[in-house]
């Protein structure tokens, strides 16, 4: 778990100046579930970026996912991750 909060660190350290770095409501929603200690940071680190908007279509593809079990149905924001990261060529081409 250290090994991998590192890791995220660092990626984000650089990110932007190799990635057009985008969010979603599903991702902020995730981010404020429950309560930990870096969660203010954490929230903050996001804040500033452009939201996806969650189409109809992105919808329709969740279901699909849902539908034929390929993301957990007690993880819908797997399901949503999953649905925007796939149309995102579509999104910003």
């Amino acid at each position: 778990m250290i090994a991998r909060r590192h890791w995220t660190r660092q990626w984000w350290e650089h990110a932007a100046e190799r990635y057009r770095l985008v969010t979603s409501e599903g991702v902020i929603a995730e981010l404020q579930e429950g309560e930990y200690d870096t969660q203010a940071e954490t929230v903050k680190l996001i804040a500033d970026l452009p939201r996806l908007e969650v189409a109809d279509d992105i919808a329709d593809i969740i279901d699909v996912y849902l539908a034929n079990h390929l993301m957990p149905k007690e993880r819908l924001g797997d399901a949503l991750h999953l649905a925007l990261a796939s149309s995102i060529s579509a999104i910003f081409s």
